[in-house]
């Protein structure tokens, strides 16, 4: 049996609860702070490139938040890390062309939602053969 929690100050959330955003995407109480912090990971790196002390970076985060699509989080990706990298490097400082390379071994598809559209952003992932763009099937 387990204890009941304290309760809780107006405007608290029991830290304890969880909710289903989808199939495979949960949060809870900590989930936004968690989320913001990592899709804040890739910054250091990407502001040195423009300070010329570096001229490409890689993002090593789990999850790497590339199923996260422009309005939903899933496949335990609240944001899409790289994608808020991207948009931050085209309007703070001015990058024309960027080339998002995913190398999970599963189908980005909330990379392919925010970029699908956007000539200026190259997503893609390696294939056995060669580097093939995200393409939406059908």
């Amino acid at each position: 049996m387990r204890a009941k929690p304290p309760a809780l100050s107006e405007g608290e959330q029991d830290p304890e609860s969880i909710v289903r955003l989808n199939g495979d995407t949960y949060v809870s109480a900590r989930s936004m702070d968690a989320g913001l912090t990592q899709s804040a990971l890739p910054w250091p790196q990407l502001m040195m490139c423009f300070r010329a002390l570096q001229t490409m970076f890689l993002s090593a985060s789990r999850p790497p938040g590339h199923h996260a699509e422009t309005n939903k989080a899933m496949g335990f990706c609240l944001f899409n890390n790289i994608a808020i990298a991207a948009r931050h490097a085209q309007r703070l400082y001015g990058v024309e062309r960027i080339a998002i390379i995913d190398w999970d071994v599963h189908h980005g598809n909330g990379t392919q939602e925010i970029f699908e559209r956007d000539k200026s952003v190259l997503s893609a992932r390696p294939s056995t053969a060669s580097l093939s763009r995200h393409r939406r099937k059908g």
